[in-house]
C-alpha cells in the first residue's frame, strides 16, 4: 500500500472514527456535568432539567458507543460460539464421503481413503472403527480387521467415547476369528484396567473376554 492509498484510508475509516469517539466522550462528560449540577440547582424544575438533559446526553454517548464496538464484540462472541477452534486439536476427519462410499459398495477406495485419514489422524477413533468394520463385515478380512484394532491402541486418543468402547467389543469378537490373536487379546485385556471405562463397559467387555476363553 503507498502513501496515497495510506492517507484515503485514513481518512476513510480512522478519522470518522476518532470523531465519533470524540464526540462518545464529550457527550459522556455533559451527562456527568448535568448530574453534578443537580445538587447546585436551587430549584425542582431546574434539577428536573438537569437530570434530563444528563439521561439525554448518556443516551446519546451510549448510542456512539454502541455503533463503534458492539458489531466487534458480537462478532467474537458468535464466532466463539459457533466455531470454537481454540478448543479443537484438530478439524474433524471428512468421513462422511467414505461413508457414502462403503453404500455404493466402493470398498477399495473406502479403505485407501481410510488408511489415509488413519495417517493423518492417528488414534482417532471413529476412523479406526470404520476400517475395522470395513475389513471385518465388508471385506470378510478379520486378520486385516484384528491388524487395524492393533495399530489404533496404543496410539488411541480418546479412550472414554463410544467408538473406543465398540473398537473393544469388535476386537473381542475377533479373537475368535484369527490365529493367534495373542497381542490383540493383551491390548483387549489391557484396556480393562482403563479408566475412561465405565464400570457398566468394564463388565461387559470382561463378561465378552471371560465367554470367549473359559
Amino acid at each position: 500500500m503507498d502513501r496515497k492509498d495510506r492517507l484515503k484510508l485514513i481518512c476513510r475509516e480512522q478519522i470518522p472514527r476518532l470523531a465519533e469517539n470524540l464526540l462518545m466522550i464529550f457527550f459522556a462528560v455533559l451527562s456527568v456535568r448535568r448530574f453534578l449540577a443537580c445538587s447546585a440547582a436551587g430549584q425542582q424544575l431546574g434539577v428536573v432539567f438537569n437530570v434530563i438533559m444528563a439521561w439525554f446526553y448518556a443516551a446519546v454517548a451510549a448510542l456512539f458507543l454502541v455503533h463503534l464496538y458492539l458489531p466487534a464484540v458480537a462478532g467474537k462472541i458468535t464466532f466463539g460460539l459457533l466455531y470454537p477452534k481454540r478448543y479443537l486439536k484438530s478439524a474433524p476427519p471428512p468421513l462422511s464421503p467414505i461413508y457414502g462410499l462403503i453404500a455404493r459398495g466402493c470398498f477399495d477406495e473406502a479403505e485407501q481413503r481410510l488408511s489415509d485419514l488413519t495417517e493423518e489422524y492417528p488414534g482417532h477413533a471413529e476412523i479406526a472403527l470404520t476400517l475395522i468394520e470395513l475389513y471385518a463385515d465388508r471385506l470378510k478380512q478379520p486378520d486385516l480387521a484384528a491388524a487395524a484394532a492393533e495399530n489404533y491402541f496404543p496410539c488411541a486418543c480418546d479412550r472414554k467415547g463410544d467408538c473406543h468402547f465398540r473398537i473393544l467389543m469388535r476386537s473381542v469378537d475377533l479373537l475368535s476369528g484369527i490365529e493367534p490373536g495373542d497381542r490383540l487379546r493383551k491390548w483387549v485385556e489391557k484396556e480393562l484396567k482403563n479408566n475412561g471405562l465405565t464400570d457398566l463397559q468394564r463388565a461387559t467387555l470382561k463378561r465378552r473376554l471371560d465367554l470367549l476363553y473359559h
